[in-house]
């Protein structure tokens, strides 16, 4: 091949006739003049036919590696999207958690404003509303009967400032 090029950067005259073949005979003709390329023709053949067989092995090698490297890929975007998937359920579980609490709040707050209203009118109906205790919230024991005998009214009110937080503690 190389002699053929420094034939043809030679010779002006034959580069022209190169150029302007239109036919097989033609460039034939034109490359008559070249005697010398002819028995290096098998070399350049065979020279030519290991550049395609390393070439083709560096593809093969190549294409192993990108069929490695595009595995690689789709299993971190398989990995990735599992991931966002779960991310998406988890918020998705957490919004309905959310969202059931304001409900269960929203029901809570509008029990609590009924009971409320309920109580304002100090019916019979508020009674129930009271748990049990262990003694009635103001029974007036000994000792307050005492304190009251004895014209010690401080006393008995202390008697009944002691009491009081019990009765609270049981409504």
């Amino acid at each position: 091949m190389e002699s053929l090029r420094d034939f043809l950067a030679e010779s002006i005259n034959a580069t022209h006739r190169l150029n302007d073949a239109l036919g097989f005979d033609q460039v034939l003709a034109a490359l008559q003049p070249l005697p010398d390329i002819l028995p290096n023709l098998p070399r350049a053949a065979e020279s030519l036919e290991t550049l395609i067989n390393l070439s083709t092995a560096e593809i093969n090698e190549v294409c192993r590696e990108v069929k490695h490297l595009k595995q690689t890929i789709i299993d971190a975007m398989d990995k990735q999207i599992e991931r966002d998937e779960r991310q998406r359920i988890h918020e998705r579980l957490a919004g309905q958690i959310i969202e059931e609490r304001k409900r269960l709040l929203k029901k809570h707050q509008d029990f609590l404003a009924g009971r409320r209203q309920e109580g304002a009118n100090f019916g019979d109906d508020t009674a129930p509303l009271r748990p049990p205790s262990s003694r009635a919230p103001m029974t007036k024991d000994l000792a307050y009967l005492r304190a009251q005998k004895w014209g010690c009214r401080s006393s008995a009110a202390t008697l009944l400032r002691r009491r009081w937080p019990d009765w609270r503690r049981a409504l």
